[in-house]
């Protein structure tokens, strides 16, 4: 492609005058899906390495339910079987494929306390794995991996 940074400004463009409210985030742009592609593994919605860390909670969206965006997620963190409390700073959100792409800086602005409130998220139509992992104040880890599956709006 001879002019890739122009190329790449309007597939950009494109993708936030199409975003599904005017006031949803990309949480992770089509493009960037494109990137990561879809990971051998992607059929079991278990943690990689579930640990005495904090408890990961999700309440939204629903397992194995499918949504449509924009797109609300909710988490809570809460002592796990260390008993310790979470250590929010350790706070890492990565979209898993098959190269993972870190999103922690995009959901810091949702973080309330130990609670993650996203509201009115932007997310490319497909089925996306968010791997969540978290340290304790001692350091014990937890992981868990929410699967969202994106369906096209309904006109």
């Amino acid at each position: 492609m001879k002019y890739p940074l122009i190329s790449s400004f309007f597939v950009g463009l494109a993708l936030v005058l199409t975003s599904p409210s005017a006031h949803a985030k990309w949480l992770l742009s089509a493009q960037e899906a494109e990137y990561i592609g879809k990971s051998p593994a992607m059929q079991e919605p278990m943690a990689a390495q579930t640990g005495i860390g904090p408890k990961i909670l999700v309440s939204n969206p629903k397992f194995l339910s499918s949504v449509t965006p924009p797109v609300d997620i909710s988490v809570a963190f809460t002592p796990g079987q260390s008993g310790h409390n979470p250590d929010m700073e350790s706070l890492k959100v990565v979209v898993v494929g098959f190269f993972d792409f870190d999103i922690t800086d995009r959901v810091r602005e949702y973080l309330e306390g130990t609670h993650l409130n996203v509201k009115d998220a932007a997310f490319p139509v497909g089925r996306h794995r968010i791997r969540m992992r978290i340290k304790d104040e001692k350091g014990n880890a937890n992981e868990k991996d929410l699967i969202v599956t994106v369906s096209p709006q309904q006109n």
